[in-house]
């Protein structure tokens, strides 16, 4: 799926883990994901990335310093964000 979110605010839930989705162009990403997901996060030119990320949730984070990547589980899906004010990831 791509979403093109004309600056405004986006929260996700996803339900399904088999899933991969490319979002850009929104204000705030608040994304719920919950212990079982497995899921890698590629985010490009956020301006504020989640820090904490969620207790309890085992995750890595790489950087190349243009772009980070946080994977939850065994990444085997992905949700790229672009161009977006902030990144929130909390747990259900």
């Amino acid at each position: 799926m791509e979403v093109d979110g004309s600056y405004s605010e986006l929260t996700l839930k996803p339900r399904q883990h088999k899933t991969n989705w490319i979002i850009s162009h929104v204000s705030n990403v608040n994304l719920f994901i919950d212990e079982q997901i497995d899921l890698v996060v590629h985010a490009t030119d956020i301006q504020n990335l989640p820090d904490p990320l969620p207790k309890g949730v085992e995750h890595t984070i790489t950087d190349d310093g243009t772009s980070q990547s946080i994977s939850f589980g065994d990444g085997e899906n992905f949700l790229s964000i672009h161009h977006a004010q902030a990144l929130s990831i909390n747990s259900n």
